[in-house]
């Protein structure tokens, strides 16, 4: 016997969520190896430190209103997971190298971002 289970679209409550954009430059002066792991971790320090406005959907026009700084206190983001970034060379006698600097990185035959 084969159960049929059927949806009714009419009761589903699909919300338009609003999402903020972050958009982040890194600027690079002088590297000694493990360049994307440094970047990568002072974007993550930038984004545990970030404080957005407050904001809310008015519920009668259903349009996003956003607080001032001085109106509000703001709010930090919500991150439930903190990536971090390690890397890997492979030599040519087939050891790997965690984290290689900058000589490292040039005489390796393979890097490996995790």
């Amino acid at each position: 016997m084969v159960k049929v289970h059927e949806v009714r679209i009419g009761y589903l409550n699909i919300l338009v969520l609003q999402v903020w954009v972050l958009r982040v430059d890194v600027h690079i002066y002088d590297t000694n190896g493990c360049l994307a792991e440094a970047a990568a971790l002072s974007v993550l320090g930038g984004l545990l430190t970030f404080q957005r406005p407050q904001a809310y959907v008015d519920v009668n026009t259903e349009k996003l209103v956003v607080h001032g700084l001085e109106d509000a206190t703001p709010v930090r983001l919500h991150l439930h997971h903190l990536p971090v970034l390690t890397s890997f060379a492979l030599t040519e006698g087939g050891r790997f190298l965690a984290e290689p600097d900058q000589d490292e990185e040039e005489v390796s035959i393979r890097k490996c971002w995790i």
